[in-house]
């Protein structure tokens, strides 16, 4: 019987009844592993961004109102003013957002002191929840209702 490389090869002639593996299982496994921690790595990493992301969004919303408000005013208000005045909500509700979430402490703080009296800033009104509660309508609906419009 001849040597033919395949996932498990058989060498009957030097040594009877024993199966050795061949390189290309070996490499298949070892592609299989490290394809399992990359995944594992990719999971760590992006549950590390969406964290970031979490804790820093109300940041992003002013220079973002600011950048997204000159490019109406300089090529959408000369095409259309009445698209202008619609796209013209989101940097403004991005405006509100960034004081509203930063200033003064933020909003989060206020509710769980001041309104729920807890003595923890971050509980029971988590970033995450504030994260949750204020991104998905104006950086996603309002967005979709402009573009609608």
């Amino acid at each position: 019987v001849g040597t033919t490389p395949s996932l498990f090869s058989v060498n009957f002639e030097s040594e009877p009844h024993t199966k050795r593996y061949s390189t290309t299982w070996n490499e298949e496994v070892t592609g299989i592993l490290s394809t399992s921690l990359s995944l594992v790595e990719h999971t760590m990493l992006l549950s590390e961004t969406t964290d970031w992301i979490v804790e820093h969004w109300p940041k992003a919303t002013l220079p973002l109102a600011a950048y997204t408000a000159v490019y109406l005013g300089l090529f959408v208000y000369p095409a259309d003013p009445n698209i202008f005045w619609i796209w013209l909500q989101i940097p403004l509700y991005w405006i509100h957002q960034f004081e509203k979430h930063l200033f003064p402490g933020g909003i989060s703080s206020f509710v769980n002191v001041r309104v729920l009296g807890s003595s923890d800033g971050d509980r029971p009104l988590t970033s995450r929840r504030t994260f949750w509660a204020s991104v998905p309508l104006p950086w996603i609906a309002f967005p979709a209702s402009a573009i609608l419009a």
